[in-house]
């Protein structure tokens, strides 16, 4: 399913899924993993514009950042680094595709960057994201700058269920002023993570209901520069 606005050059493919599909009760909560992931095309084939800001709402989950190990984005950006984050923070890995051309010219995506993400815990509703790009990678996986950074996770809770909203920084955007980068695919696997609280199994991602007839909504909110903002939404299966 395709989200196209009229005013806008950017398509969206969202997918999600949680793992297991069993869901829990807000009673009885289910720990799952979660996998998620989209693209992001340009109507005209040339570069999408560029990602201000994303609200990823998961229809039906709770996550417990409290209850595991913690590293924040401050302490990995102070450190260029994730290597001094405790054992049991980490939570998630995957990657981001991105294509950069000339500022000025949309049909310019020349340049492309593959980066490596793994997702932090932080605690407090929070989490990290550091993002990794190696000029010393060869082929499809080769990102042209030695990128090291973290940026921070909001965890959004609602009566619906929890929204993970991040915003991207402006030197990943334009990492030289003639230069504007964007996004062109994302995917992100979250480990199925418990431990035991208050003689409780506890999951720092957890079902607690909302599936409707086998589904579960999972929506993002694509904001881009120039004030574009486009709502796209997936269904993961639930049982």
């Amino acid at each position: 399913m395709f989200a196209v606005p009229a005013h806008a050059a950017n398509e969206y493919d969202v997918r999600a899924s949680t793992s297991p599909t069993k869901s829990g009760t807000t009673k009885k909560p289910a720990p799952v993993g979660v996998n998620l992931g989209f693209t992001i095309r340009d109507t005209e084939g040339g570069r999408p514009l560029s990602l201000e800001r994303f609200t990823a709402l998961f229809e039906g989950v709770a996550i417990n950042t409290n209850a595991f190990a913690k590293c924040s984005a401050t302490s990995i950006e102070q450190a260029k680094s994730d290597r001094g984050c405790p054992s049991g923070s980490l939570v998630a890995s995957g990657f981001a595709r991105n294509v950069a051309g000339d500022r000025s010219n949309r049909k310019d995506a020349s340049i492309r960057c593959y980066l490596t993400l793994k997702l932090y815990n932080s605690g407090n509703n929070k989490m990290a994201l550091f993002v990794r790009g190696d000029p010393n990678q060869t082929g499809d996986k080769a990102c042209p700058i030695d990128l090291a950074t973290a940026i921070p996770i909001s965890v959004i809770r609602s009566a619906r269920g929890t929204s993970l909203r991040l915003s991207i920084p402006e030197t990943l955007k334009h990492p030289l002023a003639t230069l504007t980068n964007a996004l062109v695919e994302v995917d992100l696997k979250v480990k199925r993570m418990t431990k035991k609280v208050k003689g409780r199994n506890v999951g720092l991602f957890e079902t607690t209901g909302r599936c409707v007839r086998g589904k579960r909504a999972v929506t993002i909110t694509f904001n881009n520069e120039g004030g574009d903002t486009a709502v796209q939404s997936t269904r993961a299966a639930c049982s």
